[in-house]
């Protein structure tokens, strides 16, 4: 089987030749068909309190050819930020997130080590909403619920995926 490989836990077994060895262990998995590839793919974090929103977009955008990572929260997303040796190359944020601002991860993304594209995610279309998205650094705001073809276009804008 061939495929692009990625960081999502839930689809390392689908490359690994053993799924009997490698289910549930993801050390047995990258030993077995290791991650090194992986780096060489644009790197798109994605940061949502909903679970549904973050594997949709996962699965979207990892089958368009970028490595994904999620993050539920603000302290998981600034672990993936703090990632010296794995760079992120677009965030895709919802202000609302479960401990504390998604704008100011945005912040501290323009105003840290951190250079990539960042796209906000809101269900809040007020002008006030998004001109504070803007004002925090995102470079394009994206109205909740959207389109997954029309939020794709928007990260190939900002980010090309590797060629397959």
């Amino acid at each position: 089987m061939t495929g692009i490989l990625t960081e999502s836990l839930h689809l390392n077994a689908l490359f690994c030749p053993d799924y009997a060895r490698c289910a549930g262990d993801p050390d047995t998995a990258a030993q077995a068909f290791p991650l090194t590839l992986a780096k060489y793919l644009p790197r798109v974090l994605v940061v949502d309190e909903e679970r549904l929103v973050r594997w949709s977009l996962c699965e979207m955008l990892s089958g368009a050819g970028y490595q994904v990572i999620d993050a539920q929260n603000g302290r998981e997303a600034r672990a993936a930020m703090a990632d010296e040796a794995h760079r992120v190359d677009v965030m895709l944020v919802d202000p609302k997130l479960p401990d504390g601002d998604g704008l100011l991860l945005v912040h501290e993304a323009r105003h840290g080590r951190l250079r990539c594209s960042v796209l906000v995610m809101t269900a809040d279309g007020s002008a006030e909403s998004i001109e504070a998205a803007v004002t925090a650094g995102a470079d394009r705001v994206i109205l909740k619920p959207f389109d997954l073809d029309d939020l794709l276009r928007l990260v190939r804008q900002v980010c090309p995926a590797a060629a397959h």
